[in-house]
């Protein structure tokens, strides 16, 4: 006749750290990459564009050349520096947490879903900034007399668009890896 504690090892063995840790191993992957990739795209976009400035009805347009780069605004560069944070962190979680010692320690598991849970937070500010000054160069602010600039610089545009894309993923791949830390920390405890 199996005891009580019998049937709980056995059961927290099924679910525990063999199936848990090739999960969280893909998901810090996909943290990593997803990051990178967004940090990259947003640090290499740039574009110029030949714009039409009216400065009187009565004169014709003059043709001015201007540039879009991620660092002329501050939540584009906050974007990239959050990224890269995370991403170092995705590359040195993804290091410690594959040494067998360290995956099992529970206190280890939750450290690291701590610090899963503020990577995602932090990486949504920072894309939360992004997504908003995108927008605002997407339609414009009429009330503060801000003219859309997507319609001349529609690469860079994309360019953003795409890193904002990418790190909602990093986001999500983040909590999933909470989630994940979560119930395998639960069933070690019952």
């Amino acid at each position: 006749m199996e005891t009580e504690y019998q049937l709980k090892t056995e059961g927290s063995n099924v679910a525990g750290p063999r199936y848990v840790r090739p999960i969280q191993i893909s998901l810090r992957l996909l943290s990593l990459f997803t990051t990178l990739a967004a940090t990259i795209v947003m640090a290499l976009s740039k574009e110029t564009s030949i714009i039409p400035l009216v400065l009187s009805p009565l004169l014709p347009p003059i043709q001015v050349v201007a540039p879009a780069k991620y660092h002329y605004s501050s939540a584009f560069v906050y974007f990239v520096v959050v990224n890269a944070i995370a991403c170092g962190y995705a590359a040195v979680s993804l290091i410690t947490g594959c040494s067998k010692k360290a995956s099992m320690s529970q206190n280890f598991m939750a450290a690291l879903c701590i610090i899963d849970v503020i990577m995602a937070a932090l990486v949504s500010t920072g894309t939360g900034a992004a997504a908003a000054i995108g927008v605002v160069g997407m339609k414009g602010n009429s009330h503060l007399n801000w003219n859309r600039i997507c319609n001349h610089f529609g690469r860079f545009c994309s360019q953003v668009a795409a890193a904002i894309g990418v790190s909602i993923i990093g986001i999500l791949a983040f909590l999933l890896l909470a989630l994940v830390s979560i119930a395998a920390l639960r069933k070690r405890s019952r």
